[in-house]
C-alpha cells in the first residue's frame, strides 16, 4: 500500500472520529441518523448533475449496497434501543474488519500475510476491549444483534469495494450511493415519524450538516482507497477512527480517562503500525 493511500485512510478515520465526537450524546439516535440522511441527500443532490451514474458492471453491487446500508441504519437504531452503546458500538466496529478479512481470505482466496493478520487482530482486540466492561449488563439478544450488524457492515464494505472497482469512478459511485441510501432513510422518517422528525430536524440540522459532510467525505475517501488497496486492509485501518475518538475525548473534550481506554488506544495504534510496516 502506497504511503499516500495509508495517510488518506488515516485522515478519513480522523474525519469520522471528529464528526462522531461532535454529535455524540444525542437523545434519539434514529432521529439524528434521519437528520444526517436528509442533509446528505440534499448535499449530494446538488452534485448529481456533475457525476456519472454507476455503470452496468457496478450497478448490481451499487443496488445491493444501498439495500444493505438501509438495513444497517434501521438495525443500528434498534440495537441502540436495547443495548448499551458502549458495548454494541465496539462489537459492530471491531468485528467488521475481522469478518472482512475472513471473507476475503476464505471466499476470494486473497492471500493475507501473517503479520497482516497480527495487525488486524491488534486493531480488533483494541476496539473490542472498549466494550468488555459493558458485557456483564448486556443481553444475549443485544450481543447477537450487534454481531449481526457487524456482518452487515462487513458485507456492504466488500460489496462497495468490488462495486467501486467495477465502476472505475469512485466519485460518481460514492455520490450516487450516498444520495440513494440517505434519501430513502430520510423519506422513511418523514412518512413514519413526521410529528417527531420535523421538530427534531429543525433543532438539529446544524449537527446533521456537519455529520453529513464528515460521513460522506470520510467514506468517500475509503471507497476511493479500495480501488488501489486490499479491501481488508482499508477496512481495518478505517476503524482506527476509534483511536482518534479516544484522543479527542481525552485531550479536547477533557473527559476522564481510564486504563481501558489507554490499553485500547495502544493496541489499535500498534495494529496500524504493523499494517503499515507489512504493506
Amino acid at each position: 500500500m502506497p504511503l499516500s493511500i495509508f495517510i488518506l485512510i488515516i485522515i478519513a478515520a480522523l474525519i469520522h472520529a471528529a464528526w462522531n465526537s461532535l454529535i455524540k450524546g444525542s437523545s434519539d439516535k434514529f432521529m439524528l441518523t434521519a437528520t444526517l440522511s436528509a442533509m446528505t441527500a440534499g448535499l449530494t443532490l446538488l452534485l448529481l448533475p456533475f457525476v456519472n451514474f454507476p455503470n452496468r458492471e457496478s450497478l448490481p453491487y451499487f443496488l445491493i449496497s444501498v439495500a444493505m446500508q438501509i438495513i444497517y441504519y434501521m438495525l443500528l437504531a434498534q440495537t441502540y434501543k436495547i443495548t448499551d452503546i458502549g458495548l454494541s458500538y465496539p462489537i459492530m466496529r471491531g468485528s467488521a474488519p475481522l469478518l472482512v478479512a475472513l471473507f476475503s481470505s476464505v471466499i476470494w482466496g486473497e492471500k493475507i500475510l501473517p503479520l497482516s493478520w497480527l495487525g488486524i487482530l491488534l486493531i480488533v482486540t483494541g476496539i473490542l476491549w472498549l466494550g468488555y466492561h459493558s458485557l456483564k449488563s448486556a443481553t444475549a439478544f443485544g450481543v447477537l444483534l450487534s454481531l449481526f450488524n457487524a456482518g452487515i457492515i462487513a458485507t456492504y464494505t466488500i460489496i462497495d469495494g468490488i462495486g467501486v472497482r467495477a465502476s472505475g469512478d469512485a466519485i460518481g459511485y460514492s455520490i450516487w450511493l450516498f444520495f440513494s441510501s440517505t434519501l430513502l432513510i430520510a423519506l422513511f422518517a418523514l412518512l413514519q415519524y413526521r410529528p417527531q422528525f420535523i421538530p427534531f430536524f429543525l433543532q438539529n440540522w446544524q449537527k446533521g450538516l456537519i455529520a453529513a459532510i464528515g460521513s460522506s467525505l470520510s467514506y468517500g475517501i475509503i471507497l476511493w482507497s479500495m480501488q488501489y488497496a486490499p479491501i481488508y486492509l482499508v477496512s481495518a485501518l478505517r476503524e482506527t477512527s476509534i483511536l482518534f475518538v479516544i484522543i479527542i475525548a481525552i485531550f479536547i473534550l477533557k473527559e476522564k480517562t481510564n486504563t481501558t481506554r489507554i490499553y485500547s488506544a495502544c493496541l489499535i495504534l500498534s495494529g496500524a503500525i504493523v499494517l503499515r510496516l507489512v504493506t
